[in-house]
């Protein structure tokens, strides 16, 4: 399995090395075997997710055995104008509101969103949207993963 390798990280350094490695891993790997490709699938009826680029990643620790994980970048289109909409449990991910205004509660935590904010999911965390926008219908949502393999 072919795997960019990154220096060594400290935890609080995940959310960079998402969008490191996978700006690094666009300008160095074309379409290796191990790479999904370009899929869409459904989260539930209101969601609908786009594979846009996914590959494995190694995180090297010096005190343990390395870590094996996996990077992607994903669109996610949001379509409900009348009611909240459940974003089932995910590994950790960042996402970017890239049209209009949406209104999330992450843990009970209620922010309003804008295009172009951006936010942390932690892993196993559930996520309601409500789209806030007048005459707004659908949001879409860049969404970065990293999903690190458990031992």
């Amino acid at each position: 399995m072919r795997c960019i390798r990154v220096s060594r990280v400290p935890a609080i350094a995940l959310v960079t090395l998402t969008g490191i490695a996978i700006s690094g891993a666009l300008k160095c790997a074309a379409a290796a075997p191990e790479e999904e490709a370009l899929s869409e699938r459904s989260l539930n009826p209101q969601i609908a997710v786009s594979t846009r680029y996914s590959t494995p990643i190694e995180i090297p620790r010096t005190d343990r055995a390395s870590l094996h994980a996996r990077v992607a970048l994903q669109s996610w289109r949001l379509t409900s104008r009348d009611r909240k909409i459940d974003v089932p449990a995910q590994d950790f991910y960042v996402a970017e509101l890239v049209n209009g205004s949406v209104e999330t509660d992450i843990g009970g935590h209620v922010e309003r969103r804008r295009a172009g904010d951006h936010w942390a999911v932690q892993r196993g965390e559930h996520m309601g949207v409500r789209i806030i926008g007048r005459r707004q219908e659908n949001a879409l949502l860049q969404i970065f993963t990293l999903s690190v393999a458990d031992h």
